[in-house]
């Protein structure tokens, strides 16, 4: 699946937009009862700001954090979404792997 144009949100929903039906993609992109926690997460992700570090040594990075107490290697994490497999044949395990 060529995903190299995919570098925002937007680009992503515009890229499914071809590939699943119109009933998915309102599924996907709406939130439950009054979407007050749809539009809660969208704000709070607006405050954020990647900054990018272009043509510098990059020997030194280390983006391993804790959680819980436990160490690890990414800050980054997926919780439980439920009906993966409406976008994917294989769903949560496609997820796990990184497909």
């Amino acid at each position: 699946m060529p995903t190299s144009g995919i570098s925002r949100v937007v680009d992503l929903e515009k890229f499914v937009g071809d590939k699943l039906p119109n009933f998915l993609i309102d599924y996907f992109a709406t939130g439950g009862g009054d979407e007050q926690t749809l539009v809660d997460s969208v704000n709070a992700f607006k405050r954020f700001r990647l900054k990018p570090r272009v043509l510098q040594s990059k020997s030194e990075t280390n983006i391993e954090t804790k959680t819980q107490g436990q160490s690890i290697c990414s800050p980054f994490g997926i919780a439980p979404t439920g009906f993966q497999s409406l976008a994917h044949p294989q769903g949560d395990v496609a997820t796990a792997k990184g497909i």
